[in-house]
């Protein structure tokens, strides 16, 4: 039997990169691509999380952790390797902000938030930010779930062998998340706390291209850490910088090279486990002491 094709992308991602092809060069495309990557690293460490706060006077701190995080290895992997994950995420977390703050672009963020899946299928985990306070939770999870499999429709879009070629080589990489606390409080879809637990999830759900997604990261921690500052301790804080700060810098395999903890910080994977579950238990945390205030 022959083989079948390997691919890690949804069929109409070249569709939508198509466009690149029409460039004379190589080099034009590829730095195109790096134009482009800038300004959505740009609009997810700096833009969006101002967007999203009140308070405008922590811009050292997001300039800082913005700067810091040009010069780590998942960033630069990201741009040299040309890849589109920021891409996907800026697309993202841009379809969550108008949701939210613009009702009448709604079709707008849902069209955004589209793209962002048919170029790398883990947005689709930002779904649940789709949840509106003010409607009844059967019409927010009708609207989740016509997102969800109106998007795992059009991988479907090009032929049924397109989609099985990417269902067949996709990683079975699954890992539980505890939504139930958060969803019981009714904690709004572009909440920060929120917007870094699905952000933390696309890193551990599908293991591909792990060390390119990390370029993200930056945005939606700063977004948490200042929307929340005032119920962070110095301990809760340093533990988050760290863990972020070790997801930054790459560790060889003993087989490869020089490594340093290797054990502890082997893809980066245990770094993002503990943020992932010291951010749900602090979001579960806040929220109860707003409801009980």
């Amino acid at each position: 039997s022959s083989q079948r094709p390997i691919t890690f992308y949804p069929p109409l991602y070249n569709i939508i990169m198509l466009p690149f092809t029409w460039i004379p060069s190589q080099m034009g495309a590829y730095l195109l691509m790096t134009v482009i990557s800038f300004f959505c690293f740009f609009f997810i460490s700096i833009i969006f999380p101002i967007l999203n706060l009140k308070n405008k006077s922590k811009l050292t701190l997001i300039f800082a952790m913005t700067t810091i995080s040009m010069m780590s290895y998942p960033f630069i992997f990201e741009i040299e390797r040309g890849q589109s994950n920021l891409l996907a995420m800026c697309l993202t977390l841009a379809a969550v902000y108008i949701y939210h703050n613009h009702s009448r672009l709604k079709y707008l963020s849902y069209f955004l938030f589209t793209i962002a899946v048919q170029i790398k299928l883990y947005p689709l985990i930002f779904a649940f930010s789709f949840m509106n306070q003010k409607k009844t939770w059967q019409q927010n999870i009708l609207r989740v779930l016509a997102l969800i499999f109106f998007n795992i429709g059009l991988i479907f879009a090009l032929g049924i062998n397109e989609a099985k070629n990417l269902i067949y080589t996709l990683p079975a990489y699954l890992e539980g998340g505890d939504f139930y606390h958060l969803l019981k409080n009714k904690m709004r879809g572009d909440d920060a706390g929120f917007i870094l637990i699905c952000t933390l999830l696309t890193l551990l759900l599908p293991a591909v291209s792990h060390d390119y997604k990390l370029s993200y990261l930056a945005g939606p921690l700063i977004y948490f850490i200042l929307k929340y500052e005032e119920n962070l301790n110095s301990g809760i804080y340093f533990v988050l910088c760290f863990l972020y700060f070790s997801t930054l810098w790459h560790f060889w395999d003993h087989k490869q090279g020089p490594y340093f903890f290797t054990v502890l910080f082997k893809v980066n994977t245990p770094a993002i486990f503990v943020t992932y579950f010291v951010t749900i238990f602090l979001c579960i945390k806040f929220k109860s002491k707003s409801n009980l205030n």
